[in-house]
């Protein structure tokens, strides 16, 4: 072959070998690149003098840096669990009565209609699992007729 190209060669197993290694040798997952690296390096000796400077601004009434400093001091809310009295859930008839236990919390404040929202969708995906349940249980067999009894008369 001619200089400079490798050759291929066929490898034991059949697959051409060539001069590449199978696999990614190539950066680590989750590498920083090399600007982020660099804008980082230089933030990070000035960052005090970067916040003070932010703060100032939003307390001379700047409100982007207001809306900066409060997106993250407070960041948004995470949600909460929410803790309201259920009946079991193993029936249509129960899932039916916990809805309306649901909706009676809303009704007095308990808990918030997009709480609410949010239990009603776990609702319906228990209903459906209840559902999917009684589809794969066999029916019974119904019980045979009792069996007639025999009429005995006693003659004396």
């Amino acid at each position: 072959m001619s200089e400079g190209i490798p050759e291929t060669h066929v490898a034991p197993g059949g697959r051409a070998a060539t001069q590449f290694k199978p696999g990614n040798p190539g950066r680590p997952q989750g590498a920083r690149n090399k600007r982020t690296r660099l804008v980082e390096a230089l933030v990070e000796g000035e960052l005090e003098t970067i916040t003070r400077q932010l703060v100032a601004k939003a307390l001379d009434g700047n409100l982007v840096a207001l809306r900066l400093c409060l997106q993250h001091a407070a960041p948004a809310g995470k949600e909460e669990p929410v803790a309201f009295a259920l009946p079991p859930l193993d029936s249509r008839t129960d899932v039916h009565e916990a809805s309306k236990a649901l909706m009676a919390a809303v009704a007095e404040g308990e808990i918030t209609p997009g709480a609410a929202g949010r239990v009603m969708d776990l609702l319906r995906n228990h209903l459906a699992i209840i559902e999917a349940r009684e589809c794969e249980e066999p029916e019974p067999e119904p019980a045979p007729p009792p069996r007639p009894r025999p009429i005995v008369i006693w003659k004396d």
